[in-house]
């Protein structure tokens, strides 16, 4: 496995404190040589601004590993859905492709089950994974709230659309306390990328809420052979926040 850290990490920071610009050189300088880059924290999607990130990251020593979008493929509305369609591809194609990323975080959508939501998924991943294919770029959908809190729902789709650039992102965090490991497990043999999310650490720099060696167990039964991303979401310092995170799972690993 592979080590990188989400430009989420510093959500409190970008662009305020940091900018997207230094990032590349930041995570270098604590030996992470691999980031991910959040779709908000993109300032600008035009390609003057791309390649200056990118020469940025060469001249650190820092590969772009993905890129997480914001997209909705569960909207009802058709021509709200062809939009969120025509985004993600932009995304794969001009975006990750371009900075040489190798996975697109996708999201589900923010409706629950009902009305068809994940047949719309489908279609709109199933008219996408060619894009993905030309650029080069997996398509890593999270479990991030809405059908995707569900593993089965998500396995549906990932099965149903049965395409090599279109996987899983299992989040750390992000399924319910009480079965968190076991979906975990569940979409791990799918897994394109993954968050490593953090909220807080006891004294021996153990992760309080999440157990990192039993979920990096996981991903090794998986034969996961991915990229970590680092998420460091909890209170105080992100950097100090991140560089935690950054030991324990070297710990581990």
């Amino acid at each position: 496995m592979k080590l990188c850290n989400s430009t989420w990490s510093l959500h409190r920071e970008i662009p305020e404190r940091m900018r997207l610009l230094e990032f590349p050189a930041w995570n270098a300088s604590i030996g992470i040589s691999a980031v991910e880059v959040v779709e908000s924290h993109l300032p600008l999607l035009e390609r003057g601004f791309l390649d200056e990130l990118r020469a940025k990251c060469d001249d650190a020593g820092v590969t772009v590993a993905a890129i997480a979008a914001d997209n909705d493929f569960t909207v009802t509305d058709r021509g709200e859905w062809e939009r969120q369609v025509e985004r993600v591809a932009m995304m794969l194609r001009d975006v990750a492709g371009r900075l040489g990323a190798t996975a697109l975080r996708v999201n589900t959508g923010r409706a629950d089950e009902g009305d068809k939501a994940p047949e719309r998924v489908m279609e709109a991943a199933g008219r996408l994974v060619e894009v993905a294919a030309r650029a080069k770029v997996a398509m890593a959908v999270e479990n991030h709230g809405g059908i995707s809190s569900d593993p089965e729902t998500v396995l549906r789709i990932v099965r149903a659309v049965g395409s090599p650039w279109f996987g899983t992102c299992p989040d750390f965090g992000n399924f319910p306390e009480q079965t968190r490991y076991e979906c975990v497990a569940k979409v791990a043999p799918y897994a394109k990328h993954v968050h490593a999310k953090a909220y807080d650490f006891d004294e021996r720099g153990e992760e309080t809420r999440l157990d990192y060696g039993r979920l990096l167990r996981i991903l090794r039964s998986a034969d996961y052979d991915g990229y970590l991303s680092i998420e460091f979401e909890g209170p105080g310092d992100q950097r100090e926040g991140t560089q935690k995170t950054l030991a324990l799972i070297q710990r581990y690993l």
